[in-house]
């Protein structure tokens, strides 16, 4: 209700029309992070839909996604070490080391504890999501230490 408090705060007197709300749109942008524009937007467009001018409903900001982390969120060296060292058990140094060579994500871990009692194959485990019958070349492997079982 905020967001659309806001938008009728800057339309004042005027009458509202489809340049209007694209100048607010820019005007947000100039202020906000994209993110916020868009929740923003979605508040004015549902308005708009609210009292019918869905001809007026204007598009969200792109926003694209970021694959990797920027390098000031990423661990040095150093910092790897200290975090792998600060584990009080040597499963937890595993699971850590495991973790951070092959992407696998920290929700997966319980799947693959659940996994492990099930299947083990030659030292290897298929990896989550990937049925037994499917194609070598389609499956992923995880070798994973016994020391994690």
């Amino acid at each position: 209700m905020r967001d659309i408090n806001e938008f009728i705060e800057y339309i004042g007197d005027s009458e509202l029309n489809k340049e209007l709300i694209i100048s607010y749109k820019k005007t947000l942008a100039s202020k906000y992070k994209p993110a916020t524009v868009n929740v923003k937007l979605i508040a004015i467009n549902r308005f708009l839909n609210h009292i019918g001018k869905q001809e007026w409903k204007i598009k969200l900001l792109k926003i694209q996604s970021q694959i990797f982390a920027s390098e000031e969120k990423e661990l040095t060296i150093a910092e790897y070490k200290r975090l792998i060292e600060a584990a009080k058990e040597e499963r937890i140094g595993i699971i850590i080391k495991t973790i951070s060579s092959t992407d696998i994500r920290i929700s997966e871990l319980e799947d693959i504890a659940e996994i492990f009692s099930a299947i083990i194959l030659e030292g290897m485990m298929p990896f989550l999501g990937t049925p037994l019958d499917k194609p070598t070349s389609s499956r992923r492997f995880l070798i994973l230490s016994e020391r994690l079982l």
